[in-house]
C-alpha cells in the first residue's frame, strides 16, 4: 500500500521534500477527493491550494489514500505544535 498509487502523487521535487519533512498537507473539503493545501511556508504560484485528486487513465488507478493523507496531516500538526519540525 505505501509503496503504490495509493500513497503516490507528483509535484515538483523541491515540493516533494518539504512534504516529507512535513512543512505542508492536505486538509479534506466537503467535496470527495479534495482538499486544501496548508503550509508552514510560503510556497508562492507553484501549487493550487486546492487540489482535487481523480483518476485521468483509461484503466482504473487508485487514488491517494485519504486515511494516508490524514495521517501525514496528523503527524504535521504534531511537529508544528511541538516544535520538533523545526
Amino acid at each position: 500500500m505505501l509503496n503504490g498509487p495509493a500513497n503516490a502523487f507528483l509535484v515538483r521535487e523541491y515540493l516533494a521534500t518539504r512534504f516529507e519533512t512535513f512543512k505542508w498537507w492536505f486538509e479534506p473539503t466537503d467535496r470527495p477527493h479534495e482538499y486544501q493545501v496548508v503550509s508552514l511556508l510560503n510556497m508562492g504560484q507553484d501549487i493550487n491550494r486546492i487540489v482535487t485528486f481523480s483518476n485521468h487513465e483509461a484503466q482504473p488507478v487508485d487514488i491517494p489514500d485519504p486515511e494516508l493523507k490524514a495521517l501525514h496531516a496528523a503527524f504535521a500538526k504534531v511537529f508544528r505544535d511541538s516544535g520538533a519540525g523545526e
